[in-house]
């Protein structure tokens, strides 16, 4: 499901948190619709989900972006803010402690 930014960018995140009630034949959801936007850094989706994702979600009013990273051993590392709060409303941690990405 993609996230209409603008007219001319809707970008498709691994996870997305809307509160919005569903809609089979709805293909995108609006900034203000979305709670919490998240992506899987892979190679290559790098720069794109470091640098330009979390920059055009926070201009567009999205409220909290998550990135997870993989560590240098190849193991995905949990999910941290990279801005908004690091647990969402009626998030619930899985054990791992979340940390504001600064």
């Amino acid at each position: 499901m993609t996230t209409k930014l603008s007219a001319k960018s809707r970008p498709e995140p691994d996870v997305l948190a809307a509160h919005v009630a569903y809609e089979p034949d709805r293909i995108c959801f609006l900034p203000d619709e979305v709670d919490l936007v998240g992506e899987v850094v892979s190679e290559e989706s790098q720069e794109r989900d470091r640098e330009t994702e979390p920059f055009k979600y926070a201009r567009e009013g999205v409220r909290h972006f998550w990135r997870t990273e993989e560590e240098h051993l190849g193991r995905r590392l949990p999910g941290k803010a990279v801005y908004g709060s690091p647990m969402a409303p009626n998030c619930r941690s899985s054990g791992s402690r979340s940390a504001l990405v600064r």
